[in-house]
């Protein structure tokens, strides 16, 4: 799905969205953000990890910019679905959300750490042979060190968050 972020979010995208993401969940999930918070829209990933963390049901992680250090924590939650919540370049508008599953990280085209996302992916399904992994990618604008997010990716992290607690509410 695609959703383009304006500056007001069109409700109908955002619950296509959550729809389409809430397609994707079965069972125990775990929320994984990646992507290095010095690098503009390449922090997507953990700060929308850092908005949700505690005030949904789902567990989350805040792998950063070397999610390969947090495999085994990953296993260890035993998760039937994994969302990796990541920055990304698939030619999009700044600020839109797709979602994607394993076989776009091997074509190359979602994550901005495509080559980790290949093998992680690889690697968590040989571990936990029913994880059912999906990427929610944000088209980044600005990757440039030392520069904040873009008002656009953020824009589209307050949606994600929202839906996010939607779709996990606290028991």
């Amino acid at each position: 799905i695609h959703l383009p972020v304006q500056e007001t979010v069109d409700n109908n995208s955002v619950d296509s969205l959550q729809a389409e993401i809430t397609e994707c969940i079965s069972g125990k999930t775990l929320l994984v953000g990646i992507g290095n918070i010095l690098r503009g829209d390449d922090g997507a990933g953990p700060v929308c990890i850092e908005a949700v963390t505690g005030k949904i049901s789902a567990e989350c992680i805040n792998a950063g910019s070397a999610p390969e250090n947090y495999l085994e924590k990953i296993v260890d939650q035993k998760p039937r679905t994994i969302l990796f919540i990541d920055a990304a370049n698939f030619y999009g508008i700044p600020g839109e959300i797709r979602l994607f599953g394993p076989e776009a990280v091997n074509s190359g085209i979602c994550s901005t750490h495509t080559g980790s996302m290949e093998l992680i992916t690889a690697y968590l399904r040989n571990r936990i042979p029913d994880v059912h992994c999906t990427i929610i990618g944000i088209q980044s604008q600005v990757l440039r060190f030392n520069t904040p997010l873009s008002k656009k990716v953020e824009q589209a992290i307050d949606s994600l968050a929202t839906i996010l607690l939607r779709i996990f509410p606290h028991a």
